[in-house]
């Protein structure tokens, strides 16, 4: 049996050779389209996409990895695993299959959550037609959130305000984005990114024959070390909801545990599972969030933070810089063997509980 851990990658690069190269071997058809901005080696950066499966299928499942950079290694391998395995991929004969890898390459790349423009594209999915929220609770930590100076006096002022008002509000606030600070972080931008943009124009045409569709987007940083936590945004016993608990045995929390949207007038919108059915407004959609626990929140959290502060005021290239982002991909990526089954464990539950749900549709 292939080794699990062969399927994980250790930089961008090496994530997109394999993937490609899985992908080819499993006679899925593949496009590529390039970023316009290059990676820090100078390596082109690309989203590829791979479909496979009858083109007439009434089902697809969508599963996706990199919106948020390097989160993207967990995807990855998740990916490359199963177009290795062909027995695997022998229990969806009659599914058309559709892989997006590296949603953000340039993030994934550079080691950033957000894209080349500091945008978090899972804030981006939103109607940028009609009216949308700012989240105007973010003014209250705007400076805390980007000091002058980050150092032990920062981290202690966070940690106050955390505090004060606790630690579901402190990570309401951050985690339903906002669009008041361009250089803050959960910044979701006032119009479509490049990322947005290329899931429009490329996905519906590798999905013209079928009827419905589920999306898996793959993230890490929430929940136990390795273990999957299945989110949506449905409300709560609605027929989405109740689908889903049916379909992966009650195992679906729905909303963060981590988050309280009653104390905060701020509503999370503009991710890539609630803008889904906009991207194809002629099929059946469904979509959710699957999470893998790496580190506490906090200091998932304080890395962001970190991070943002870095390329906003910072020297990416300083001895603090280099610690910064060896922080940020150690609280985003469990790069062990025993991390590695766990996910890939879990991943394939959940494509297979997938499949098995929309066939009973």
């Amino acid at each position: 049996m292939r080794n699990v851990s062969d399927s994980f990658s250790n930089t961008y690069a090496e994530a997109r050779a394999k993937f490609i190269t899985a992908a080819k071997a499993a006679g899925a058809q593949v496009q590529s389209v390039k970023h316009p901005l290059k990676g820090p080696a100078g390596e082109g950066l690309f989203m590829d996409f791979a479909a496979l499966g009858p083109d007439d299928a009434e089902n697809a499942v969508v599963i996706a990895s990199g919106t948020h950079g390097p989160e993207a290694f967990c995807g990855s391998g998740v990916q490359v695993q199963l177009l290795s395995m062909p027995k695997e991929l022998a229990k969806y004969h009659d599914i058309r299959l559709a892989f997006v890898h590296g949603h953000n390459p340039h993030g994934w790349a550079w080691l950033r959550r957000v894209n080349e423009d500091n945008i978090d594209i899972n804030r981006n999915y939103c109607d940028f037609e009609s009216p949308y929220p700012n989240n105007e609770a973010y003014e209250a930590v705007r400076d805390l959130f980007l000091p002058d100076k980050f150092n032990e006096d920062a981290r202690d002022a966070v940690l106050a305000w955390a505090a004060e008002h606790g630690q579901k509000k402190f990570a309401t606030v951050a985690l339903a984005g906002q669009r008041i600070d361009p250089q803050g972080i959960f910044y979701g931008g006032h119009k479509p990114v490049w990322s947005r943009e290329t899931i429009y124009s490329t996905l519906p045409g590798l999905l013209s024959g079928q009827k419905r569709a589920v999306l898996l987007d793959f993230h890490t940083g929430v929940g136990e070390f390795g273990q999957g936590t299945i989110l949506h945004l449905y409300d709560q016993n609605s027929p989405e909801d109740q689908l889903f608990k049916s379909w992966y045995d009650g195992k679906v929390a729905g909303e963060m545990s981590e988050v309280d949207y009653d104390e905060v007038d701020a509503t999370q919108i503009g991710g890539f599972m609630s803008g889904f059915h906009r991207v194809l407004p002629d099929h059946e959609t469904y979509s959710l969030v699957v999470e893998y626990g790496t580190v506490g929140i906090q200091r998932v959290l304080f890395a962001l933070i970190a991070d943002n502060w870095l390329h906003a005021k910072g020297d990416p290239e300083s001895p603090m810089g280099r610690e910064i982002k060896r922080e940020v991909l150690d609280t985003l990526y469990g790069n062990t063997p025993e991390w590695h089954a766990g996910v890939w464990q879990h991943g394939a539950w959940l494509i297979e509980r997938t499949a098995l749900g929309m066939r009973s549709l």
